[in-house]
């Protein structure tokens, strides 16, 4: 599942995964929106706050 696809489904906002990230909201917003690959730290962080529903690989497939 992509970090997009979560946040609709469960109703997370940028905001809150900036917040306990830490990070920019302008970051975490751009990386929702796949405009930004985040670092592996941030991807592991990210599998963490989703319980491991949005994994680090999901931004793999989008790299170029």
């Amino acid at each position: 599942m992509t970090l997009k696809e979560y946040c609709k489904k469960f109703g997370v906002r940028p905001g809150w995964l900036a917040e306990h990230i830490p990070c920019s909201y302008s970051y975490m917003y751009a990386v929702k929106n796949g405009d930004h690959i985040p670092s592996k730290a941030i991807r592991r962080r990210i599998a963490q706050l989703t319980n491991g529903n949005v994994l680090e690989h999901e931004y793999e497939k989008r790299e170029k």
